[in-house]
């Protein structure tokens, strides 16, 4: 190998392990910049070199061919189901973050390089936590930069988003403080991770942070001890939430609107188009449907919302392309 060519390589692979780490810094701020900087990962991996041990990292990393074998899978629902060729490439193409898998599994291998990406990745999130309650407390205007108002002081991202960044932010922050060797660390982590709950639980509007900040408790207590830990957590969850709802205005209406959301929906009928609560449990059940109809092959890649549409044609129901499934 020429020298030029092993200083081409080797920059390449310094650059795609900064990359990396600067994701960190940019996924709570500016899809733009994720897209600029997914790039410059994908180039600096195709040109780093050593693709015979690349290969080898990805034959001997189990997640990263799950993520390989989905996106094989998906590329193969595009050969049939309802959709035309332009609606299935759209959707496989929302899942074209799969390919990226084994690019970060190489330029993050390092114990030095994910720690350094996970520090960026905290780090701004401290800014935003800081930034939500500046706006929240109303020492932060309005301003073109930021999203939010006093009423759902957002900063970055709309408050769907800004709930899931959030929770997984406190649930870093907590194993950081238990990582750290130094009683005031763990003060600081432990602290940290409080105010991102409080964030979730008091400021930002919406409910997807409550379910992702308790099952990230639930996985944390099974990390720490396995089921007991899982139990734990549990118990001390039913606890927190009960005393949120008796002393949290703000909670306990979100908490009884969701309640009288579902109680109103009736199995089979069309659900308000102001019940949230509702509709999702009328998309959950019509999807289910479809996959008890082809459980095996489904409809084919970008094949749902026609099947959909099919499926509830002749009623009051939505036909929606987006069957809010996340939960699952």
């Amino acid at each position: 190998m020429s020298h030029g060519v092993e200083v081409l390589t080797a920059g390449a692979e310094r650059a795609g392990r900064w990359t990396a780490v600067a994701l960190g810094a940019s996924i709570p701020v500016s899809v733009a910049l994720d897209n600029v900087l997914l790039l410059a990962a994908l180039v600096c991996y195709a040109l780093g070199g050593s693709y015979r041990e690349k290969l080898a990292a990805i034959k001997s990393n189990p997640v990263v061919i799950a993520a390989l074998a989905l996106f094989a899978m998906l590329a193969a629902g595009t050969l049939y189901g309802p959709a035309t060729s332009g609606e299935a490439l759209h959707y496989l193409g929302k899942y074209l973050d799969l390919l990226f898998v084994p690019v970060f599994a190489w330029s993050l291998r390092g114990a030095g390089d994910r720690r350094n990406a996970v520090i960026t990745f905290t780090a701004v999130l401290l800014v935003v936590l800081f930034f939500s309650f500046a706006i929240a407390l109303g020492a932060l205007p309005p301003n073109r930069l930021m999203l939010g108002s006093a009423g759902n002081p957002v900063v970055f991202k709309e408050y769907l988003t800004h709930n899931v960044l959030v929770a997984l932010g406190a649930f870093l922050f907590c194993e950081l403080a238990l990582a750290s060797t130094s009683r005031q660390a763990r003060l600081l982590w432990g602290g940290c991770a409080a105010l991102a709950a409080v964030n979730i639980l008091f400021l930002i509007p919406g409910r997807t942070g409550y379910l992702v900040l308790a099952a990230l408790a639930l996985y944390l207590g099974f990390q720490l001890a396995r089921w007991r830990g899982f139990a734990a957590a549990g118990a001390l969850l039913i606890a927190l939430l009960a005393a949120l709802y008796a002393v949290s205005g703000p909670f306990q209406q979100r908490v009884d609107r969701a309640l009288d959301e579902y109680s109103s929906w009736r199995p089979g009928e069309a659900a308000a188009v102001n019940n949230s609560v509702g509709l999702r449990l009328e998309f959950h059940a019509n999807s289910l449907a479809l996959f008890g109809d082809r459980s095996l092959a489904g409809v084919g890649t970008g094949g749902f919302p026609r099947a959909y549409a099919e499926k509830v044609r002749g009623t009051a129901m939505v036909a929606t392309s987006n069957p809010h499934n996340e939960y699952l």
